[in-house]
């Protein structure tokens, strides 16, 4: 059986959430995923990372994830164009 984009995405989510590292980097996570479902799988990793007192580093061009940034940082050509608090 062959999993779609989106399926490949989340489960690779799982599987690190599950590793319990102390910082969870993920690079473009809601890529593969709808609007609603992208949404859902970053609040969810949020409360799992966040009630475990431990970091997460989310890099993407998805703007809709900033508002459950505690920090956003936004970088343009390499350089530091804005550094802000989020939600």
């Amino acid at each position: 059986m062959k999993l779609s984009g989106g399926e490949q995405q989340r489960v690779a989510i799982a599987r690190a959430i599950v590793s319990r590292p102390e910082i969870l980097i993920l690079d473009e996570p809601t890529a593969s995923l709808n609007g609603d479902t992208g949404r859902m799988i970053i609040a969810f990793v949020k409360e799992k990372i966040l009630n475990a007192h431990r970091c997460i580093l989310i890099v993407t061009h998805d703007a809709r994830i900033n508002e459950y940034a505690d920090r956003i940082l936004q970088m343009e050509d390499g350089r530091m164009t804005a550094t802000n608090q989020g939600a």
